[in-house]
């Protein structure tokens, strides 16, 4: 009767343990879950780096609004009188329109009335004021390029550069959520093969102590069971402790639309291991990678650089012409308020100025230091892509090594699985001990542990694959 008791105690022990194993880490989940493509959605669309990002493109066209301003006509107006002893020795009035071009010509037209006792004799207009209209060309100097010009195509290229630094902002912003989240969803799972462990363990320690009850087992043989659980209890409160923390990182990615910052609910967990699936590396994007590689935004934005400085060198090689701006105006008197009526191809008024500096030490050590600039960004531009390029045979190769672990230790996790299932009849049948067993579960732990290690390993060699190329969002 004591024995059919034992055999009992031992066979209920042992179907136990083998339930547990055979689960393979595949839990009834009824909390709600956080899926790795809702996660990446709610980061894209709210956290606050996210929204920033989106500023981006509204700096660079505001910054474009900004330098078209140097293009608007401008109105302008002047009247200076003097009176002195009950006599106006004069009255300026003048109004007019200046509107500058992209051909670096400027347009203007205005009107002029002056008159007075004292009033300087160039200054004279007709009593009913004098209307004028002309341009101003700049012959040497500005005629290829000035500053207005330098400035808008400076801040186009910002514009360009804006739309790039958004990219790269999301890319890096998604890349360490992504990367958070992988951590979260392997210490999960990592405290979850720990909890399996040690239930196993603590069925076996009870399982034990009924044996000793009942004389089949040696008293120090609950000694041992009792280290072993009070071990696998260590270890399950380290991975618990270690995704508590993964947790909490990945709650700072999460925001609502509202800007406030949300909190994630301890019940909810990661998606399922089965949604983890190990691919090969796609050979599609290698015969992409090149064309892509050249929209990383790191490299665009190092390119702009250089066009940015380009421009700036174009407006120091216009700084070695001399300064020679040719101005004319035609003049034309109101009659009855007709402007043209008295128009005549002899009134007018020209005039020309000419400036040159003699030896240009200024000019010319801007143009030197200019082309050492570009020549620098583009020996930077150089190393940025060798590095880009290193960066995604990295990320290439560790998708192809850790898809092939993942195939190689799903098998060895099956193969520990099925050893400690044969220990387990051998300590049933009285043929094994509980070091063996517990040496034999040890490997298994590790195996799972080392087959969940590459499989997020796999998932985040993907990621950082797209990362590498700028094109993770």
């Amino acid at each position: 009767m004591k024995q059919n008791k034992t055999f009992f105690s031992m066979k209920t022990w042992c179907l136990f343990t083998f339930l547990m194993l055979g689960t393979n880490g595949n839990w009834a989940q009824t909390s709600p879950i956080l899926t790795y493509e809702d996660f990446l959605n709610q980061v894209r669309n709210y956290h606050p780096l996210a929204r920033q990002a989106k500023l981006q493109t509204e700096k660079g066209a505001a910054y474009v609004l900004k330098q078209k301003g140097a293009f608007d006509p401008n109105i302008s107006g002047n009247i200076d009188q003097k009176y002195f002893n009950d006599s106006k020795y004069y009255s300026l009035l003048n109004g007019a329109l200046k509107i500058p071009t992209w051909l670096g010509i400027s347009v203007e037209s205005g009107y002029d009335q002056n008159n007075g006792y004292r009033l300087n004799p160039q200054n004279y207009t007709p009593d009913a004021g004098l209307w004028y209209a002309g341009i101003t060309v700049p012959l040497g100097k500005g005629l290829f390029m000035d500053q207005r010009r330098a400035d808008l195509k400076q801040a186009k290229i910002y514009q360009k550069s804006s739309l790039a630094d958004q990219r790269q902002m999301v890319n890096e912003l998604l890349f360490e959520a992504a990367v958070g989240y992988l951590d979260w969803f392997k210490s999960y799972y990592k405290m979850k093969i720990y909890e399996e462990m040690h239930l196993t363990a603590q069925n076996r320690f009870e399982a034990i102590k009924q044996s000793v009850k009942y004389g089949d087992r040696a008293m120090i043989d609950t000694l041992e069971a009792s280290i072993q659980v009070q071990n696998r209890y260590f270890s399950y409160q380290q991975a618990k402790l270690e995704n508590w923390n993964d947790r909490e990182l990945i709650a700072v990615f999460l925001w609502n639309e509202n800007f406030i910052p949300l909190e994630l609910d301890e019940n909810t967990l990661p998606f399922s291991r089965t949604e983890l699936t190990t691919t090969p590396f796609d050979l599609s994007y290698q015969s992409l990678k090149d064309s892509i590689l050249q929209l990383h935004p790191t490299i665009l934005n190092a390119r702009y650089k250089i066009d940015y400085l380009k421009v700036s060198n174009r407006l120091r090689k216009e700084n070695l012409k001399p300064k020679l701006d040719l101005k004319y105006n035609a003049l034309s008197e109101p009659i009855g308020g007709d402007i043209l009526s008295n128009y005549s191809i002899n009134n007018y008024k020209w005039g020309a100025q000419l400036s040159m500096p003699l030896f240009l030490r200024k000019e010319r050590g801007e143009l030197k230091l200019s082309e050492l600039e570009i020549q620098e960004q583009e020996y930077n531009l150089s190393n940025k892509m060798q590095l880009i390029e290193y960066k995604i045979n990295v990320a290439q190769n560790k998708w192809s090594t850790t898809h092939e672990q993942t195939i190689l230790y799903t098998q060895t996790v099956e193969d520990y699985k099925t050893l400690v299932q044969s220990e387990q009849q051998l300590l049933f049948n009285g043929e094994s001990s509980l070091f063996l067993i517990n040496s034999r579960e040890m490997s298994y732990i590790e195996a799972q542990l080392k087959l969940l290690e590459t499989q997020t390993e796999n998932y985040k060699s993907r990621i950082y694959f797209q990362y590498a190329l700028g094109n993770l969002n």
